[in-house]
């Protein structure tokens, strides 16, 4: 395979994510939907919520930011 130049408008860690995620950042199920969650303190907080339905994005204990408690 011969190297060549990517053209593209998305920053690099989009097409060529890192080779293990950080140690911090887990999915965890949270209230029956599967989300990622960043570990801060004591407990976590929602990243980003991982769903197909859209009904479960404007439910705000799933917003990102929203704090879990102790796991």
């Amino acid at each position: 395979m011969e190297p060549g130049i990517l053209y593209t408008v998305l920053p690099p860690e989009m097409i060529f994510p890192p080779a293990e995620p950080p140690e911090n950042i887990r999915l965890m199920e949270v209230r029956g939907k599967l989300c990622e969650c960043v570990r801060e303190g004591e407990g976590y907080t929602v990243r980003r919520l991982l769903s197909t339905n859209p009904e479960d994005y404007l439910n705000p204990g799933y917003a990102p930011g929203t704090r879990i408690g102790n796991r």
